[in-house]
């Protein structure tokens, strides 16, 4: 299964459809398709060759797509970054995944190498020849990046099989129809917003509106104006969605579906938007790892609390640490086999060997349930990662950047309860420094080497961190002695 020949096919099929719409400007499938492999071409041109990778850096728009398409179509892999991302953060991924070239903004990565030319989607559709290549559906299509527990970098590889499977899984999971028009505000380099959304849509032969960036009187006020079927994010998103709704109410009456993912959604503001929206909740859970989506409640038969069913083709089973399987209702670790995952992490053999089982199962690193009518709950994360409005941050990158800073002898990051964006990053640090200085490099040193998302927001200074047996610093006791001691907490 490939979606560039579903791509090819809607622009024969229905070139005059409309696909993309970015503020004033709206694409139909032929416009896209056509940019798409001349910019594939110009890409021949400059010399990548099948199995190339690609960096791809650019916020939420036309030209994302258009780049994305034509990187596929020239046969080489595209590699998605945050456009956002210090010079120091891409450079990981540069390093990471050694492309072949750069499609972005110039200002924000042309220093992961002075030799390294970055090119606009404009540049490249200029120089636009003839040739193109052929891909096989078990190719890669993408790599998304996923920082993981031990702070090193993995570059998730993901197939066309396996977007094209999770697309169609997901298109049928929320009934998308060519009627829809999509409001995408995830991030496209993001896998909700690459594969839950775009890919999605694309199988579905529906629109997507896109939001480069989200304020709660922006998406309402396209959302009215394109008269979107669908949105999705993440429920910082939606409460501050509800809260300007609230004083200055507009017409929503064209939006049917609200996805939810990221973080669970609380009940109240559950009910608060179907109530105001008039719309659907449609909560469910994946992960990179699983190209995008894993479960997803049926829209006919939701259950609130839960994320749902697995998506079809789909199997979910909950294990304990000896790898054995738990029956329902038992807590245990969620296992989660089907076509939609990933080959494995890029030049990882070892991480791979570790996140995928003998028999084909991913472990998610997620504690959950399935209940006696097999719908899956997610009850903790068993990995220690945080997550902030939708984002994961992975402590032991947080805490790589805060050692190096001078006169800080220990750190270890946690998450703290954050009723706006789920979870705040906490540093908390042994230091002699006095706090004003403490305060001062780290928020120099982070705000340099670290997205904004993964910043500490506060922090905290020790004398010692209680440990384990082994040693190892136990980060419930450190969480534990701060809701304590509140006063410890300082802001940054």
């Amino acid at each position: 299964m490939n979606l560039l020949d579903v791509f090819e096919d809607r622009a024969k099929t229905t070139p005059d459809r409309i696909f993309l719409i970015e503020k004033e400007r709206v694409l139909t499938f032929a416009d896209v398709f056509e940019a798409s492999c001349k910019l594939a071409s110009g890409l021949v041109q400059t010399g990548v060759k099948p199995g190339d990778r690609v960096i791809l850096g650019l916020p939420n728009t036309a030209d994302f797509c258009i780049s994305l398409y034509g990187i596929q179509w020239a046969g080489a892999t595209a590699v998605l970054v945050n456009p956002r991302l210090t010079a120091f953060e891409v450079r990981n991924a540069y390093d990471l995944t050694e492309p072949k070239l750069v499609i972005g903004e110039p200002l924000n990565l042309s220093l992961i190498q002075s030799s390294l030319k970055v090119w606009s989607p404009v540049e490249l559709i200029g120089i636009a020849g003839k040739s193109l290549a052929q891909r096989s559906h078990n190719d890669l299509s993408a790599m998304l990046l996923t920082s993981g527990t031990t702070g090193k970098s993995k570059a998730v590889m993901l197939s066309h099989n396996a977007i094209a499977a999770n697309a169609h899984q997901l298109a049928k999971r929320k009934q998308l129809s060519e009627n829809d028009r999509f409001l995408c505000t995830s991030p496209l380099f993001h896998s909700n917003g690459h594969t839950a959304v775009l890919q999605s849509m694309l199988a579905a032969g529906a629109s997507i509106v896109l939001l480069e960036k989200f304020t709660p009187e922006g998406l309402l006020e396209v959302t009215t104006k394109f008269k979107c079927t669908a949105i999705s994010g993440v429920p910082t998103m939606y409460q501050h969605l509800i809260n300007h709704f609230v004083s200055k109410p507009v017409d929503l009456s064209s939006l049917r579906l609200c996805v939810s993912g990221g973080a669970p959604i609380t009940l109240a503001l559950f009910n608060e938007v179907e109530s105001r929206f008039r719309a659907f909740i449609l909560e469910g859970y994946g992960l990179t790892e699983t190209s995008a989506g894993a479960t997803g409640n049926p829209l006919e038969k939701r259950k609130v609390g839960t994320v749902g069913l697995p998506l079809d083709g789909t199997e979910i089973k909950i294990s304990n640490d000896l790898g054995q399987e738990l029956p329902h209702g038992e807590t245990g670790e969620i296992l989660i086999r089907g076509p939609q995952l990933m080959n494995g992490y890029y030049r990882d053999q070892e991480a791979t060997y570790q996140a995928i089982t003998a028999d084909g199962f991913l472990r998610s690193g997620d504690l959950g349930i399935l209940d006696a009518d097999g719908y899956v709950k997610i009850l903790s994360r068993k990995k220690e990662l945080i997550i902030r409005s939708g984002f994961n941050v992975y402590p032991a990158e947080v805490e790589n950047v805060v050692r190096a800073i001078e006169g800080i002898q220990d750190v270890t990051v946690v998450g703290l309860p954050d009723t706006l964006y789920g979870e705040a990053v906490h540093a908390a640090v042994i230091s002699d420094l006095a706090q004003n200085i403490l305060e001062e490099r780290l928020k120099k040193h982070t705000g340099s080497s670290l997205a904004r998302y993964k910043r500490p927001t506060t922090f905290s200074i020790h004398k010692d961190f209680p440990k384990t047996g082994s040693t190892k610093v136990q980060k419930s006791g450190v969480v534990e002695k701060l809701k304590t001691d509140p006063t410890l907490v300082k802001p940054l």
